[in-house]
Formats: C-alpha cells, structure tokens, sequence
C-alpha cells in the first residue's frame, strides 16, 4: 500500500459532508497519518464548506489513496505546491474561510511592510482561525495572544469579537474575523490596500504570468 515516489507537497480541498473542526480534523489527521505510510505529514482544516488535507508525501496517487481511508469525501481540486491561490484579495480568500492561504498571503506582506504590527494582526487573526479548523483551539488562542497590544489599545480590533469569531471556526468551521478589525485603520496600512477592499475599490489582484 501507498506506493511511493519524490517528495511533493500536495494541497487538496475535499468535499465536507458534515464534518466539524472539533470533533473531526484530529480524526482524520490520525486516520490518513496511520494509515497512509507515503504520507510523511499532514495538517486536516476542517471548513464549513470544505476540507483542506495539506501533505508533504510520496504517493504516486494521493487520491486513491485517501479513497482508501477516508468516506464521503470526494476531491474539489488539488494543487502541488506550497500555495493554492495565485489571488492576492485576502478578503475573498477569508470570505471563503481559506484561512491558511489568506495567512501565507499576509506573511508575505508583513515582510515587504517592514513588519508592520497591522498587518501582523490580521496575518495572526489568519492563522489562529486555521489553527481552530484543524481542532485546536487553544493553539488558536495562543495565536491571538501575539497580536501587539499596542494596536489593540488603539482600536484597531475589537479583540473579544476576534476571538468569538475563532471559536466559531473551530465549532463550525467558519468566523467573520475580518468583522473584529476596524475597516479605515486596516487600510491605513499601505500594503493592506493590495488585498483588501478599501474605500469601496476592490482588491488588486495578482498580475498574470
């Protein structure tokens, strides 16, 4: 079983039958990490639409593979690579509660912004969230932990919604938690304007190859 070839790491997005953060993501973890042996990781996000399995493996055939292990959950799409968006609009990919794209788009311009603590605060809001759709919330909440105090204090989030909305990610799989920052403060952060909706102008998005 699980016959195996070079190394890749493989981002799918599954169909969700009803699965819960909470009570699944760990599940399915543990299922695919016994009983996959061409799997040499795996992080399982459980959303209210969707199952995002991101592995670094050595299966020739993921998929069947998966099929093997896992029920009722069939394939949406998958990407190879560390990154399943070209699009740089944050909010579509928060909207679509792609919680851990949104946070890899925002690492990168938190680098390029100088580290900003703005955009480090949305870059953690991100993350905590994908951390609650794979089951873990108090790794969640020791996320929001690290956002500045500083840009609390000055209103830049509401840090109480923020981490109701987190807790609805990890119950449900979903939370507004671009609803917890203050709109005009956000987009007062230059690089922020590349991938927000700011002033009713839609997001930039990635320039085609």
């Amino acid at each position: 079983m699980g016959e195996e070839g070079s190394t890749v790491r493989t981002l799918l997005f599954l169909s969700n039958p009803g699965l819960k953060p909470w009570r699944d993501a760990q599940r399915l973890k543990k299922a695919i990490k016994t009983g996959i042996p061409c799997v040499r990781s795996v992080n399982v996000r459980v959303a209210d639409t969707h199952v995002e399995l991101d592995a670094i493996h050595r299966c020739r055939d993921l998929e069947k593979e998966l099929r093997r292990v896992l029920s009722g959950l069939e394939t949406i799409y998958l990407v190879y690579g560390k990154k399943a968006s070209t699009a740089l609009n944050v909010e579509d990919l928060v909207r679509e509660a792609r919680y851990w794209e949104a946070h890899e788009a925002l690492e990168d311009l938190y680098y390029r912004s100088g580290r900003d603590e703005r955009v480090r605060a949305l870059l953690l809001a991100a993350a905590a969230a994908a951390k609650a759709q794979e089951g873990l919330l108090e790794g969640a909440k020791r996320l929001l932990s690290r956002i500045s105090r500083d840009v609390i204090e000055e209103g830049l989030l509401d840090y109480d919604c923020l981490l109701r909305a987190v807790e609805k990610a990890w119950r449900e799989g979903s939370g507004d938690i671009l609803s917890c920052f203050e709109r005009s403060k956000l987009c007062s952060a230059e690089y922020l304007t590349e991938v927000l909706s700011c002033d009713g102008q839609a997001a930039k998005e990635a320039p085609s190859d």
